[in-house]
C-alpha cells in the first residue's frame, strides 16, 4: 500500500504560464533532458513514457530522500523486480518542478555511463507534453487547446498506473484491437506477446524467427 501511495503521489509546483521549451539531445533513439534533484547540479536523464522515474544507485547516494521503500515492481516486459523506490522532495527540468515524486533507484550505469535517470510518466502525467525528436526539444504546454501540426493524426490515449501512469491507446492489428503502451524507451518498434501473436491469422510460433516474444 505503500508502494502504491508512493507512485500515486506527488504534484505539480505550478503549471506552466507560457509554453515552456525544453532543449533536449538524441541518443539513438532516446530524448535525453538536463533535470535536477532537490536543487542538484545538472543530470542527463533519458525521457521513457513507458517507465516510472528512475535514479541511478550511484547518483542516488548522494541525495536525500523523504521516505523509501523496497518492494517488487513489474517492468514493462512482464518482468519482477525487487527495487528500492523513494519518494524525490522536487525533480526539475527548466522551470517545470514535480514535488513528491516516486522513483525508482536502479543501477543505469551498467546500461550506459552517460545516464544519470529516467524521467517517466509519472512526472510527466501533470502536463501537456510535445516531444520532438526532429527538432531535438520537449515542449511543456500552457494552453490546453493544442493546435494540430500539418499532416499529423490526433489520438485517445489513457494513463496506465500499471506501468507508471504509461500512455496507453488502442490499437488494431489484423483486426485484433488489443491496449498497446507508448514506450518511447523501448528499443523495438513494437512488441507484442504470444497470446496475441497466436491470434493473428497470417502468424504461428514455427514460423516467428528473429523474435523476442514478451
Amino acid at each position: 500500500m505503500k508502494t502504491v501511495s508512493m507512485i500515486r503521489g506527488g504534484a505539480a509546483e505550478s503549471m506552466p504560464i507560457h509554453d515552456e521549451l525544453i532543449k533536449a539531445d538524441l541518443m539513438a533513439h532516446l530524448l535525453t533532458v538536463k533535470v535536477r534533484i532537490n536543487g542538484s547540479q545538472d543530470l542527463n536523464f533519458m525521457i521513457d513514457t513507458g517507465s516510472l522515474t528512475v535514479i541511478d544507485e550511484q547518483i542516488a547516494k548522494k541525495l536525500t530522500f523523504k521516505q523509501s521503500v523496497t518492494n517488487q515492481i513489474v517492468d514493462s516486459s512482464g518482468n519482477n523486480k525487487d527495487v528500492s523506490l523513494v519518494q524525490v522532495d522536487k525533480i526539475s527540468l527548466g522551470n517545470i518542478s514535480v514535488h513528491d515524486c516516486a522513483a525508482a533507484i536502479v543501477d543505469l550505469k551498467r546500461f550506459s555511463p552517460d545516464i544519470d535517470g529516467i524521467l517517466g510518466s509519472n512526472f510527466l502525467k501533470y502536463f501537456i507534453v510535445q516531444l520532438d525528436y526532429q527538432n531535438k526539444s520537449v515542449k511543456f504546454i500552457a494552453d490546453a487547446k493544442i493546435d494540430e501540426l500539418d499532416g499529423s493524426m490526433k489520438m485517445s490515449m489513457w494513463k496506465n498506473m500499471k506501468f507508471g501512469f504509461a500512455p496507453t491507446m488502442k490499437c488494431e492489428i489484423d483486426k485484433v484491437t488489443v491496449d498497446c503502451m507508448v514506450d518511447t524507451g523501448h528499443a523495438a518498434v513494437a512488441s507484442f506477446p504470444l497470446s496475441i501473436m497466436d491470434k493473428l491469422l497470417h502468424f504461428s510460433r514455427s514460423r516467428l524467427t528473429n523474435v523476442n516474444p514478451l
